[in-house]
């Protein structure tokens, strides 16, 4: 197991003074970042300093050789984000710039920091039937310019450096979305992401299925929002989603043996 340990601490007599929980959060970058790897059949945890990092979410990890990889999405601002996840209810579309990054710990306790991509996204996902190992292709909310809502799935290749990204509209927020894998063959290539959009016009969520080989298009600019799917009615709620809501798929059928 890993864990990611930024230098974020809660001020404990703030939130029993009654401040609202993002209030009472600190940044001490002055204590560094620490990578915590615990074997999985017990043993005594690694810890592995590093220079502050600022992150939420992390994608996957895995071994490869002597190396641990961890992938995650890097931003360089704190106060920035802590301000619009306070706000988030007018300011969560405002979020900075970030990166899918990927941090490789040597065995002498070197960090090797490599961005995967130069788009803008958070809630990274992949085929979870390859989570602990090895994944080639990321998904994410993103979008494909500086500043302004997520309102494309960007698609990474963490392998040869390429990104893509399917674009839903100017003003049209796009949430988590999550790697379906089709049932044969089962290639991480294949599947959709399905993703819950909010076009600003209909003040409600929409639920979208994105094949996965649509995004396989060289990014900036972001194509054409596709056409409604096609689904049951009770899958359009008349109101929003959460914006922040995570969602998981389903245990695979079978495991997946090999690496697309």
């Amino acid at each position: 197991m890993v864990f990611v340990l930024d230098p974020y601490l809660f001020d404990l007599r703030a939130v029993l003074g009654g401040a609202p929980l993002f209030d009472a959060i600190r940044h001490r970058p002055e204590k560094g970042t620490r990578f915590v790897l615990v074997p999985r059949h017990g043993g005594p945890a690694r810890i592995v300093e590093h220079p502050a990092l600022v992150h939420v979410h992390v994608a996957n990890a895995f071994e490869d050789g002597p190396d641990t990889v961890v992938d995650l999405v890097l931003f360089d601002d704190f106060a920035t984000v802590k301000r619009d996840l306070a706000e988030f209810r007018t300011r969560f579309t405002a979020l900075p710039a970030s990166r899918l990054t990927r941090c490789r710990i040597t065995p002498s306790g070197r960090v090797i920091e490599t961005p995967l991509s130069d788009l803008s996204g958070e809630f990274p996902q992949y085929d979870q039937r390859l989570a602990t190992r090895p994944h080639r292709y990321s998904h994410l909310a993103g979008r494909t310019g500086p500043h302004g809502e997520y309102d494309s799935i960007p698609k990474i290749d963490n392998d040869g450096g390429r990104s893509w990204a399917h674009g839903f509209g100017t003003g049209t927020y796009v949430g988590e979305p999550i790697f379906v894998p089709p049932r044969t063959p089962p290639r991480t290539t294949d599947g959709c992401s399905p993703s819950s959009t909010s076009p600003p016009s209909t003040g409600r969520s929409s639920p979208s299925w994105t094949p996965a080989t649509s995004t396989a298009r060289p990014s900036p600019p972001a194509p054409a929002a596709p056409p409604a799917a096609r689904l049951p009615r009770h899958l359009h709620p008349p109101h929003r989603r959460p914006r922040r809501a995570h969602p998981a798929p389903r245990p695979p059928a079978r495991p997946l043996t090999s690496r697309a």
